[in-house]
């Protein structure tokens, strides 16, 4: 039997995280390092997200803090969208905000629209407040930005 090529095991790790296997995934993807794989950026998103979308808020960091020390990979977006997801799911919109003024690039749709889901979910109009203007800025005639912001102030006045 052949031995299988980083897309085989890319798409193993992927299929179980997004069937909401994450500690299959997670066990998947220890194996592809020891079997000397070398982990490219996908495989490292997939990860991040199987443990965002599991509430892993510290083993998605520790995820990402490997990615660059261990493996020599530079985040991409894709890569802070995640953690993004990951702080914002958990509660933890300041440090959601925090890490997405913090990032050498320019935010995108994704990571901001995390954070304004974030922040409607969690009643937190000023977070919510900064996402929606971001994406006002990044795309002025997307509807659904504003009824989000919309979803924000009527979370936020239920609490006063």
């Amino acid at each position: 039997m052949p031995v299988p090529s980083l897309i085989s095991w890319t798409t193993m790790l992927s299929a179980y995280a997004t069937g909401g296997r994450a500690r299959e995934a997670l066990q998947l993807f220890s194996s592809m390092i020891l079997h000397g794989l070398e982990c490219k950026e996908v495989s490292f998103v997939t990860v991040l997200n199987a443990c965002s979308h599991m509430g892993w808020v510290e083993t998605g960091r520790e995820y990402f803090l490997s990615m660059v020390s261990d493996h020599g990979i530079h985040p991409v977006p894709d890569h802070y969208t995640c953690l993004v997801d990951a702080f914002g799911r958990a509660g933890q919109l300041n440090r959601a905000r925090d890490l997405l003024l913090s990032v050498p690039f320019m935010p995108d749709c994704a990571a901001w629209g995390a954070l304004l889901g974030a922040s409607i979910v969690y009643d937190d109009v000023q977070v919510g407040e900064l996402a929606a203007e971001q994406l006002v800025e990044l795309e002025p005639d997307q509807a659904t930005t504003y009824v989000k912001l919309a979803n924000v102030y009527a979370a936020g006045a239920r609490l006063t």
